[in-house]
């Protein structure tokens, strides 16, 4: 949940953004706005991921301090499979805000 979250902010903004630029003909900007959107999507996914393979011990010690066990089986999860969920959340929030800007609902 909390790997989304900044997914889902740049979802909303990219939304928003891409919905006044093409309400006020600016297609060249929105266009514009959509490639700077994408890029910082990318940063935001490689954060994400750099976060999760670095932290794949300190995270489950977080939620659970005193069962061993339970950490190494977390840890075992997070490291590969989780890193890159988070990476997917932020590659499918970008193109859904960029639809929802663009009044196509339906696509995204």
């Amino acid at each position: 949940m909390v790997l989304f979250q900044p997914a889902y902010g740049l979802q909303v903004a990219v939304a928003v953004h891409v919905g006044h630029k093409l309400g006020a003909n600016d297609f060249k900007t929105a266009q514009r706005m959509t490639v700077v959107a994408y890029w910082v999507g990318g940063c935001v996914a490689l954060c994400n991921f750099t976060i999760m393979m670095a932290g794949y011990k300190i995270i489950p010690a977080i939620y659970d301090p005193y069962d061993a066990e339970v950490r190494a089986q977390v840890s075992s999860l997070l490291r590969p499979w989780i890193a890159i969920l988070g990476v997917g959340d932020v590659l499918q929030a970008i193109p859904t805000g960029v639809f929802r800007g663009s009044g196509r609902q339906k696509l995204g």
